[in-house]
């Protein structure tokens, strides 16, 4: 006889699916009045290419003035991973969830297990 009253759900992971450390996000409401957050990895630019000059003394010196792109020593690189869509309601249900995993005792992941929950 089967249990009528149980169901499984099954996870299905997309191909090119890879999570990714993020560090911020930016985003808003979109014109439809779902929130829209793009996720970014905040960091220090690499320069494409920088050139040096040997000095007397046999040391070199970088030549700030040929570095490419000009602006990379003074720059913030935003690298946008990913973003996501919803509407209010999921938006408090994640705002919800969100809160209760940062109130967990489990919070750190000990013993390579890891806490999970579900919206």
């Amino acid at each position: 006889m089967e249990d009528t009253n149980k169901f499984v759900i099954k996870y299905k992971f997309d191909p090119l699916y890879s999570p990714t450390y993020v560090n911020g996000v930016y985003g808003g409401y979109s014109n439809r009045g779902e929130l829209i957050a793009h996720f970014y990895l905040e960091r220090w630019p690499i320069p494409n290419s920088q050139s040096f000059e040997f000095l007397p003394n046999n040391s070199v010196q970088e030549l700030i003035d040929e570095r490419d792109p000009k602006d990379a020593h003074y720059s913030i690189l935003r690298m946008v991973n990913s973003g996501i869509i919803m509407d209010k309601a999921f938006a408090q249900s994640l705002y919800e969830w969100l809160g209760e995993m940062l109130k967990s005792d489990s919070a750190p992941i000990k013993n390579n297990s890891e806490t999970t929950s579900e919206v």
